[in-house]
């Protein structure tokens, strides 16, 4: 962690340390006077390369509470700006926190405006640090800082007082609500602290108690609880002699036990609390709160700095890690093209080892260009028939009455070439061409140019008897089936019923048939996408 210089000031002295993780590497004291002044800017030289977070503890801090109405953004920081302009003419250091809303009516902000009333107790401080061009990062307020101390006490009640002692017997008090500042007041306790410290802090905190309630802060049944924080040999007594009042607890806490629950190791031989508010403000430190921006932009120009010093060093990194990694790489990529041209010539002389092997060839090499050619535009670009005939089996399963009887195949571009000239019931089926007795029965389908896969299926149909239309309607059962199952393209060549003009009709009503079989032929085409 980078060292930070770390300025407290009250109305007795100013307090600059020198503070890095935890630890005070240096400590000076200045009294608040024309050569304290000197002596701080003979002093600050040697430190003008740090960055300065300045506390104040002044008895001319004011608070204030108003309300606004809830906005948020640039309308609610135009609206405060303007509020502090109002409230505080003659001081620029000036400082707003918005608590929260109110519950009832418009729910409107309640806000705490706070402010150093004598600008003059820290504008020479302030030239000095400008002076010698230190980065100041922020004016910070002792009794918001203060209430960061409830916590590691374990003391978060609903009304809070907490009472510390600083230099020069002075008594600061700061009343929060849930661990939010509403007020604060600082006064000088004088020679009543030494005669008897009991008694006059619990003279302070009468009157801090008789003005809250004024403010009518409390409900009924609320009580406030008073957070004394010291040194138990410096604030003799105890608190059982403090003034005993409705509404008032009290509890003290050693000041050096306060120190370790903050984490400050530095042992501490009084009950001055200003060590505590620093070690907060350097581990911790809030967001600014008196600073003009005029007063922080070499602030931030050292952050700027120290960002690009960050991200040089991390491309700087990076760079190196990348330029190992690329080294490492590239002998990794050497490796393994030293290993592919060992495996490339083993390669080589094993193909000339077996080329040596192979028997002589008198096949030309256009004549062998050739037949691949024809093997890919043809061959290989034939369909697979298996699935049809698997697909096809699994139908003929479902009707058993269908007794396949002939099946041919033929991969084609035209759809209605017979593979085969059938002969089903004493009929020939010839190709569709020349057999123009089936010209309005079986409809040609369009040339497009794809390949085909045609079936053609002839069989009977057995156990129908001469019931005709059970044979046809178990023709076209059959029929639509293979058309879903194949996904195909199916047309009848031939029923169980011959109703040619040239055939005669023999047999009475009567008579019984001859036969219980009935003949078919079924033309079946698959497209290469139905495959």
């Amino acid at each position: 962690m980078l060292r930070k210089h770390l300025i407290y000031l009250n109305n007795e002295r100013l307090l600059s340390v020198v503070w890095r993780a935890g630890r005070t590497l240096d400590a000076q004291s200045f009294n608040v006077d024309v050569a304290g002044q000197i002596a701080f800017a003979q002093y600050v030289k040697r430190l003008s390369r740090l960055r300065v977070y300045f506390l104040v503890d002044l008895i001319e801090e004011d608070f204030r509470l108003d309300t606004i109405p809830h906005a948020r953004g640039t309308d609610r920081r135009q609206m405060l700006d303007r509020k502090l302009g109002q409230m505080y003419r003659a001081t620029p250091f000036r400082h707003a926190v918005v608590l929260e809303r109110e519950a009832a009516g418009r729910r409107d902000d309640r806000v705490l405006y706070t402010s150093i009333t004598n600008p003059e107790l820290l504008t020479p401080w302030l030239e000095i640090i400008d002076s010698v061009r230190a980065p100041l990062v922020g004016i910070y307020s002792a009794p918001l800082l203060s209430a960061r101390l409830l916590k590691p006490l374990s003391q978060i009640a609903k009304h809070e007082l907490l009472v510390t002692l600083h230099q020069g017997n002075q008594l600061r008090q700061s009343y929060t609500h849930l661990n939010k500042t509403k007020f604060s007041r600082m006064t000088s306790l004088g020679s009543q602290f030494t005669v008897n410290p009991i008694a006059a802090i619990g003279d302070e905190i009468h009157k801090t108690w008789n003005y809250l309630e004024g403010l009518r802060y409390f409900e009924s049944g609320d009580s406030l609880h008073v957070c004394i924080v010291g040194n138990p040999n410096e604030v003799t007594g105890t608190i059982d002699m403090l003034p005993r009042q409705p509404g008032l607890e009290y509890e003290f806490f050693d000041i050096t036990k306060a120190a370790r629950a903050i984490g400050l190791s530095q042992p501490l031989s009084n009950s001055n609390a200003e060590w505590l508010l620093l070690h907060l403000l350097g581990r911790h430190p809030p967001a600014n709160h008196f600073a003009r921006q005029e007063l922080t932009h070499r602030s931030l120009i050292w952050r700027l700095k120290q960002t690009a010093f960050g991200a040089g060093a991390a491309a700087l990194l990076v760079g190196a890690s990348l330029g190992s990694a690329n080294l490492i790489d590239g002998r990794i990529t050497a490796a393994h093209v030293n290993q592919i041209r060992n495996d490339t010539r083993r390669i080589e002389q094993e193909r000339q080892e077996i080329m040596q092997g192979l028997p002589t060839s008198s096949v030309a090499a256009d004549v062998m260009g050739n037949t691949v050619d024809f093997y890919n535009q043809t061959v290989k670009q034939s369909p697979d028939f298996s699935r049809a005939l698997i697909a096809l089996s699994r139908t003929l399963n479902r009707f058993p009455q269908a007794n396949l009887a002939n099946l041919t195949w033929a991969s084609t571009r035209d759809p209605n070439k017979l593979a085969a000239n059938l002969t089903v019931a004493g009929v020939e089926v010839l190709e569709p061409a020349n057999a123009t007795t089936f010209a309005s029965e079986v409809a040609n389908l369009p040339i497009d140019g794809r390949m085909y896969q045609v079936f053609h299926l002839s069989g009977t149909l057995q156990e129908i008897g001469d019931n005709q239309r059970k044979a046809l309607d178990y023709l076209a059962a059959f029929k639509k089936a293979i058309e879903t199952d194949l996904r195909a393209n199916v047309k009848i060549l031939a029923r169980p019923l011959d109703t040619r003009a040239n055939v005669s009709l023999r047999g009475t009503a009567q008579a019984k048939a001859i036969s219980s079989d009935a003949n078919f032929a079924l033309r079946i085409v698959l497209s290469e996408q139905a495959r």
